[in-house]
């Protein structure tokens, strides 16, 4: 052994100490809430089929959830296989080496995943002429209940819909009924009268919801953190099969998109983010829950005064915003 070196032991391996009670008590602190979700969706399980095996019917397809266990293949089924595979090897490779694309790469990269996803899950089942199905009027079809039969409404002007729509909205399809005018308001103003037209406008709001999550993300957690969030939401199971032409998908963007300003640093732009609120809220009405969601961030960030100071800030720009599109039209 060379001159002033010595050996080195290695070190001998004794008992490991318990962790403290205080550390064990955080970690079980850590999963109430995912145990209390879990166990709450279970229990709504059991008591569904407990209650469809007692003879009580409510008139959901699989008590107590609302979808049909209708397995389909069609011919386009092994490309749209190799799509997505290719898909989650992309997402893989991107996350493993996504330091080398910048922001605006990766914003666009999840568009193209989340786009190419939707539309290869559901042209796995029905090839792409089913893409539109959802939309298309016909005595089988679920588009009578959906907007398309709700434009002639609009026949006597927009002024004339939105002054009387509390009197219009019981006579429209189901789906019209329950949402606010803003997508029928949407598809008069750009022309979109068939099937093919709303879809493919559903179909593009709703994949801009990836690149949008991916900026919430940077706003609430680090780099790292919202790339990671963006590339797992573009796989979420219910996100693929249910928001390439649903108009959930759109709802989810506009929420999306309000959150980013709500919950964003510079104050200026939380009020394009109320802004975004009022749009969202025009077409749906559970998306006001976004507003309430972004305050309850800000409390637990900034205290009970900047969660007030938001909550302010949305309900004047609502208030201003619906007032302008009263007087406006």
């Amino acid at each position: 052994m060379p001159a002033g070196l010595t050996a080195r032991r290695p070190p001998v391996a004794g008992p490991v100490a318990p962790d403290p009670p205080a550390r064990r008590g955080r970690r079980w602190a850590g999963l109430v809430v995912p145990i209390l979700v879990c166990g709450g969706a279970l229990l709504t399980l059991a008591v569904g089929l407990a209650a469809k095996a007692a003879g009580f019917d409510w008139g959901a397809p699989a008590q107590p959830l609302v979808v049909f266990l209708r397995p389909a293949l069609s011919t386009w089924a092994l490309p749209a296989a190799i799509v997505l595979a290719a898909s989650l090897y992309g997402a893989l490779r991107l996350h493993r080496h996504g330091t080398a694309v910048g922001p605006a790469g990766f914003a666009a990269a999840t568009f193209a995943l989340t786009l190419v996803t939707r539309l290869a899950l559901n042209v796995f089942r029905g090839g792409p002429g089913a893409l539109d199905q959802p939309f298309v009027v016909g005595r089988a079809g679920e588009g009578r209940t959906e907007f398309l039969p709700a434009l002639p409404f609009l026949e006597g002007g927009v002024g004339h819909f939105l002054s009387h729509f509390t009197e219009i909205s019981p006579r429209l399809p189901i789906q019209a009924q329950g949402h606010p005018p803003g997508l029928l308001l949407a598809m008069h103003y750009l022309g979109i009268d068939t099937a093919a037209g709303l879809a493919a406008l559903t179909i593009g709001v709703g994949a801009l919801a990836g690149p949008l999550l991916y900026l919430l993300g940077r706003e609430l957690a680090g780099e790292a953190e919202a790339r990671a969030a963006a590339l797992l939401f573009v796989f979420v199971p219910t996100a693929l099969r249910d928001c390439a032409t649903s108009a959930d998908a759109r709802c989810a963007t506009l929420g999306v998109l309000a959150a980013v300003g709500l919950l964003a640093r510079r104050p200026a732009n939380r009020v394009l983010g109320a802004a975004g609120l009022a749009l969202a809220t025009f077409f749906s009405y559970a998306l006001l829950a976004v507003g309430a969601w972004a305050a309850l961030v800000r409390w637990r960030r900034e205290g009970i005064g900047a969660a007030l100071r938001l909550a302010a800030i949305c309900g004047a720009v609502l208030v201003v915003a619906f007032l302008a599109l009263d007087l406006l039209t």
